[in-house]
C-alpha cells in the first residue's frame, strides 16, 4: 500500500520549471512509486510462495494483481494518454 501527497509535491518543485516540466516530473514519479510498490509482487508472482489454506494444507501459490482501481485521469495517468485536451 502507498500513498503520495502530489499536492506537496508540486509545491516543493519551485518555480524554475515550466508547467509541462511539472507534470512530467510528477508523472515520472508516480510511475516510480508504482514500481516500488509493485516490486514485491513480480517475486512472488514468478516464484510463488507457500500458503496455509483453511484446510490446513501448505499450497504454493502465485498471486497476480487482478484489479487496479483508479478515476479517469489516474486511468490516464497509469497509460500515458492525454486528459482534459
Amino acid at each position: 500500500m502507498g500513498y503520495t501527497r502530489w499536492n506537496r509535491v508540486n509545491k516543493s518543485m519551485g518555480q524554475e520549471l515550466t508547467q509541462k516540466e511539472k507534470l512530467a516530473r510528477i508523472q515520472q514519479i508516480f510511475h516510480d512509486s508504482l514500481r516500488v510498490v509493485l516490486e514485491p509482487l513480480k517475486k512472488v508472482g514468478k516464484e510463488g510462495m507457500e500458503v496455509t489454506f483453511w484446510d490446513g494444507y501448505v499450497r504454493r501459490v502465485h498471486p497476480i494483481l487482478a484489479c487496479y482501481v483508479a478515476d479517469y485521469p489516474e486511468q490516464c495517468l497509469v497509460t500515458c494518454c492525454k486528459y482534459g485536451t
